[in-house]
C-alpha cells in the first residue's frame, strides 16, 4: 500500500534520481565530463544497509501465517543491495573516466532497481504489519464458531478488541492518499461501528435463550454484515502500489457509454450537439444516437418515479411535462436531421437553435419537479420511518404492536413498513440517478445508508416478533431500541447527505409541497372524524413546518448577495415569529382530541403556509431568472447580428463586477478518438477547460490550474519523445522539469485555497476543499516519482499506464479544487478583519479572498 510514511521514504530517492537524470542529462547535452558522486554513494549505500536490515529483522520476528510475505522480504532486499552495489561501482567507474557511457548507464541501473526494490520492501513491511496488528486480532468466521461455549468472554473481548482495531484502521484511513481508498475505508469503518453493538445485543439475546431461531437469525445477519465490511478492509489494505496508482483509471474503464449517457446531462448534452454541428468536428450521428439515448433514459426514469409519487395532482402534472419532454425530443432529432441536409441554410439553423432551447427548458423543467416530489415524498417517507416512540407513524406502530404482544396488529404493521422501506429505498436510488454527488464520500455513504435499511428491516421485523412473544423481557426490549436507535441514526445521516444533492430551492419547494399535502390531509380527516388521521396528519404537518424552517434558516445564511439575504430574512422572521404558535395549537389538538376545536389551528396553517410561500417566491425568481439568462443565447436574431454571451447582453456583462468578457471562443475537449491516442494530453485539455469558465485576474488557483494544464501538455509531449527515443537527454530533462513544476504549482493551488477552507462557514464543504487540496499535494508528488522511475527506464513501458493514470488522477484533483474553492469562496465569513497590530514585525495578515470572475465568451451564431 503507498501510504504517507512509505512516500516519505521513496519521495528522497525518487528526488535523487530525478537530479541524477538531470546531471547525467546535462552532462550529454553539453558533452562535459560527469562530476563525482562516489561519496554521494556511499551514503546511499549505507542507507540502503540500514534498510535492508530493518526489513529482515521485521520479517524473522512478524508472526503472520502468510509464509509468501515472509519469502518476499529476503528478496525484494537482496534486489536492492545488488542495486545499491551496483551504484557503487558506477560512481566509482565515473571517477576514473568521467565520459564512461557504461558509466553512466549502471549509473541509471542503479538508481532506478534502488527506487523500484525500495518501493517493494516498504510494500512488504506494510503488510506484514496490518496482518500482525489487525487480523490477528479482528473478529473472523473462526472466532464466530466458537462463540457458541464461550459467549460471554468472546463478547468481551470482542467488545475490546474492536475499538483497537477501529483506531488501527482509523490511523489508516489518514495515511491512505487515494480518495477512493480513503472513502471506501471511511465507510466500512462506519458501517463496522454501527453494527457492533447491534452484534453484541444479538450475542444477548442468544445467550438469554429468549427467542432461538429469532436470536440466531440476527445474529447471523449481524455476523454477515461485519464479515462483508471485514472483507471490504482487507482488499482496500491489500492494494499494493501498482493498484492503487492505477485504481481510479482501471475503474473509469469500466463504466461503459451507456451509463456514462445515462448520468449524463441535458445540457452538457446540448452543447456538445451545438458544438458537433458548429464546428463539423466530430461525428453528427454519435451525437444523435446520445441524444435518443437520453432522451428514452430520462423518459423510463420518469414513469419509475410516477409510480412513487401518492399526490395525484402533482403525478399528473409531471405526466404533462414528460409528455412536453418527449414532443420537444422528438422536434429537435428531426430538426438535427434537417439541418444536416442543408447546413448552410440560415433558417435551419435558426430552427434547429430554437429546438434544442425548447429541449434543454423542457429537461430543466422536469429535473426541477422531479426533484420537488422526490423531496417531498422523502419527507414524509423519513417522518414515517424515523420516529418509533409515536404509534400513528409506520415505524412507530410496528414498536408500539410488539411492546403490547398485538401479534395479528404487528403482521399488518410489518407488512406496511416493508412496503415503506421499499418505497423509500425506490425514492433514494431516484435521487442518486438525478443528481451528481458532491464528493466521492457522499456517493458511498448514501448507497451504504440504503443498503444499511434494506438490511436492518429483517432485524427490525425479527427483534419485534421476539419481543411480541415475550412483552416482558427486557432483553428482548432493549435489543429491539437498540436495533430502533441504529436504524434513526443510518436514517438521519441519509437525511444530511440528501441536503448535499439537492439545490436548495428544490428543498425549499419539496418541503412546502409536503407541509401542504399534509395539511390538506389533515383538513380531510377533521371533515369526516378521523381521529387516527387526525392524529397522523397532525404530527405530519407539525414535522414538515420544522424541517422548512431548519431548510430556510440555512438558505439565509448561506445568501451570499446582501439583497436576497435581506429579502429573505424578513421573510424567514415572519415565519419563524408564526412556528411557535402554530405548534402549541398542534400539541393542544393531539392532546385533546376533540375536531371541533381545531380552528385555530388550521388558520395557523393557511397564515404559516402563506410565509412559506412568500420565502419559496423570492426563490422562485431568482432562480427562474438564472434560468431564463442561460436560454435567451439561443434565439438570437441572426439578422441583427447581435452579439451573444452566454445568452447576456454585451453592455450588461462588460460592467458586471464578478464577469470577464472574453472575445474568442471557448476551449473545448479533445474528441474522444483523439483522447484515446493521448490521455495525457486529454488531461491537460480537461483542465485548460474548467479553469477557461474563471478569470486569472486576482484568482492564484485559477492561475496554477492553467499553468499545470500547460505543463501537463509538456510531460505529454516530452512523453511521446522518450518513447521514440530513449536516450534522447533534452526529452528527460523536459519531462522532469514539466512534473517538478506541476508539483510546485499544486502547491501554489493549496497556498492560495487554505485560507478559502479556513475561513469557510459551511463545515462539509470545508472538509470537501481540505480533502481536495490534499489530494492534489499527494497526487503531484507521485507525479515525480513516477516521472524519475520512468526518466531512468524510458523503455519500461509498464510505468506507461501509472504515468497516464496520475495525470488523470490530477486532472480530477486540479477540478475539484477549482469547483470546491469557488463553492466555499460563496460561504466565506465576510467579517475577517485585519488584525489591530497590521504591519507590525511578526504580525500575521489576514490573506485577501480569492476573487472568482466568470469568463463569458463571445459567441457567433446560433450553434456556439
Amino acid at each position: 500500500m503507498f501510504t504517507k510514511t512509505a512516500k516519505s521514504v521513496i519521495a528522497p530517492l525518487a528526488e535523487a534520481v530525478s537530479s541524477l537524470v538531470l546531471i547525467i542529462s546535462e552532462a550529454e547535452i553539453s558533452r562535459a565530463p560527469m562530476p563525482d558522486l562516489s561519496a554521494l554513494a556511499r551514503v546511499v549505500d549505507d542507507q540502503i544497509s540500514h534498510l535492508t536490515g530493518v526489513g529482515l529483522r521485521i520479517s524473522q520476528q512478524a508472526n503472520v501465517s502468510d509464509t509468501q510475505l515472509k519469502q518476499d522480504m529476503p528478496e525484494s532486499c537482496d534486489l536492492v543491495k545488488q542495486s545499491s552495489e551496483l551504484l557503487v561501482s558506477a560512481t566509482a567507474s565515473l571517477a576514473k573516466d568521467p565520459h564512461s557511457s557504461l558509466g553512466r548507464n549502471n549509473l541509471l541501473e542503479g538508481v532506478k532497481g534502488i527506487l523500484r526494490n525500495t518501493a517493494k520492501i516498504l510494500s512488504v513491511m506494510d503488510d506484514l504489519e496490518d496482518q500482525e496488528k489487525a487480523f490477528d486480532d479482528a473478529v473472523s468466521p473462526a472466532a464466530v464458531d466458537k462463540w457458541e461455549s464461550l459467549w460471554v468472554q468472546t463478547v468481551g473481548q470482542y467488545s475490546q478488541t474492536f475499538i483497537a482495531f477501529t483506531q488501527l484502521l482509523t490511523k489508516r484511513a489518514v495515511e491512505l492518499i487515494d480518495q477512493n481508498l480513503q472513502a471506501r475505508l471511511q465507510s466500512a469503518i462506519q458501517l463496522l461501528t454501527r453494527e457492533s453493538p447491534l452484534l453484541i445485543s444479538s450475542c444477548q439475546v442468544v445467550v438469554a435463550r429468549v427467542g432461538p431461531a429469532q436470536g440466531k437469525a440476527m445474529l447471523a445477519i449481524s455476523c454477515n454484515r461485519i464479515i462483508s465490511s471485514l472483507d471490504e478492509v482487507e482488499a482496500i489494505i491489500k492494494t499494493r502500489l501498482d493498484e492503487e496508482f492505477n485504481f481510479d483509471q482501471s475503474a473509469r474503464q469500466e463504466i461503459t457509454k451507456n451509463e456514462q449517457i445515462a448520468t449524463q446531462n441535458m445540457e452538457d448534452l446540448i452543447n456538445e450537439v451545438k458544438y458537433v454541428l458548429g464546428t463539423r468536428v466530430g461525428n453528427p450521428q454519435t451525437v444523435l444516437n446520445d441524444l435518443a439515448t437520453l432522451s428514452t433514459n430520462t423518459i423510463s426514469g420518469t414513469k419509475r418515479l410516477l409510480n412513487l409519487i401518492t399526490d395525484p395532482i402533482q403525478r399528473s402534472a409531471l405526466q404533462g411535462q414528460l409528455e412536453t419532454v418527449q414532443k420537444a425530443d422528438a422536434e429537435t432529432i428531426a430538426a438535427i436531421k434537417i439541418y444536416l441536409s442543408r447546413p448552410d441554410s440560415i433558417q435551419t439553423q435558426q430552427d434547429l437553435g430554437q429546438k434544442l432551447a425548447q429541449t434543454r427548458n423542457a429537461h430543466n423543467l422536469l429535473k426541477f419537479m422531479k426533484n420537488r416530489m422526490i423531496v417531498s415524498e422523502l419527507s414524509t417517507s423519513n417522518m414515517s420511518l424515523l420516529d418509533s416512540k409515536s404509534p400513528t407513524t409506520v415505524l412507530g406502530s410496528v414498536f408500539d404492536a410488539a411492546t403490547k404482544g398485538n401479534r395479528p396488529k404487528l403482521t399488518n404493521t410489518l407488512q406496511v413498513l416493508e412496503g415503506e422501506v421499499a418505497r423509500w429505498g425506490s425514492l433514494c436510488t431516484s435521487g442518486m440517478e438525478l443528481c451528481p454527488f458532491p464528493d466521492k464520500q457522499s456517493a458511498i455513504d448514501s448507497r451504504n445508508c440504503v443498503r444499511t435499511a434494506q438490511a436492518l428491516l429483517p432485524m427490525i421485523t425479527a427483534s419485534a416478533n421476539m419481543l411480541s412473544t415475550n412483552p416482558t423481557d427486557p432483553t428482548s426490549v432493549q435489543h429491539l431500541e437498540r436495533i430502533g436507535k441504529t436504524w434513526s441514526e443510518n436514517l438521519q445521516s441519509g437525511i444530511a447527505l440528501a441536503r448535499n444533492n439537492f439545490t436548495q430551492f428544490e428543498i425549499i419547494s419539496g418541503v412546502h409541497h409536503c407541509f401542504g399535502q399534509h395539511a390538506d390531509g389533515l383538513a380531510k380527516a377533521l371533515a369526516v372524524g378521523n381521529s387516527d388521521g387526525i392524529a397522523t396528519e397532525t404530527l405530519a404537518t407539525l414535522a414538515s413546518a420544522h424541517q422548512f424552517s431548519a431548510a430556510a434558516k440555512r438558505v439565509c445564511e448561506s445568501a451570499a448577495d446582501p439583497a436576497y439575504r435581506s429579502s429573505l430574512e424578513s421573510r424567514y422572521q415572519e415565519m419563524d415569529r408564526l412556528i411557535p404558535q402554530f405548534t402549541i395549537r398542534a400539541k393542544q389538538l393531539l392532546e385533546s382530541k376533540k375536531p371541533h376545536e381545531a380552528g385555530e389551528l388550521m388558520n395557523c396553517i393557511k397564515e404559516l403556509s402563506a410565509r412559506f410561500l412568500a420565502i419559496e417566491d423570492v426563490m422562485r425568481v431568482r432562480n427562474e431568472s438564472l434560468i431564463n439568462l442561460s436560454s435567451m443565447g439561443d434565439v438570437v436574431n441572426e439578422e441583427e447580428k447581435e452579439l451573444a454571451i452566454e445568452g447576456i447582453s454585451v453592455q450588461i456583462l462588460e460592467t458586471a463586477m464578478d464577469t470577464c468578457v472574453i472575445d474568442d471562443e471557448p476551449p473545448r475537449l479533445m474528441p474522444e478518438a483523439e483522447a484515446k491516442l493521448d490521455p495525457i494530453l486529454a488531461a491537460a485539455q480537461e483542465i485548460r477547460v474548467e479553469a477557461a469558465n474563471w478569470s486569472p485576474k486576482e484568482n492564484p488557483i485559477i492561475e496554477s490550474s492553467s499553468k499545470i494544464s500547460d505543463h501537463l501538455s509538456s510531460l505529454a509531449k516530452f512523453h511521446k519523445l522518450l518513447a521514440k527515443e530513449y536516450g534522447n537527454a533534452e526529452a528527460k530533462k523536459g519531462f522532469i522539469t514539466a512534473a517538478k513544476n506541476i508539483y510546485t504549482e499544486s502547491l501554489k493551488i493549496s497556498t492560495a485555497a487554505k485560507p478559502i477552507a479556513d475561513r469557510c462557514l459551511d463545515a462539509h464543504l470545508q472538509k470537501q476543499l481540505n480533502g481536495s487540496l490534499l489530494w492534489i499535494e499527494n497526487l503531484s508528488q507521485q507525479l515525480k516519482i513516477v516521472a524519475a522511475v520512468k526518466t531512468s527506464a524510458p523503455a519500461d513501458t509498464d510505468k506507461d499506464q501509472q504515468l497516464i493514470a496520475c495525470a488523470r488522477n490530477i486532472m480530477s484533483a486540479v477540478k475539484n479544487c477549482i469547483r470546491d474553492s469557488e463553492a466555499c469562496s460563496m460561504r466565506m465569513a465576510s467579517d475577517v478583519q485585519q488584525p489591530k497590530d497590521f504591519g507590525k514585525k511578526d504580525v500575521v495578515p489576514v490573506v485577501p479572498a480569492v476573487k472568482f470572475r466568470r469568463n463569458v465568451y463571445r459567441r457567433t451564431g446560433v450553434l456556439r
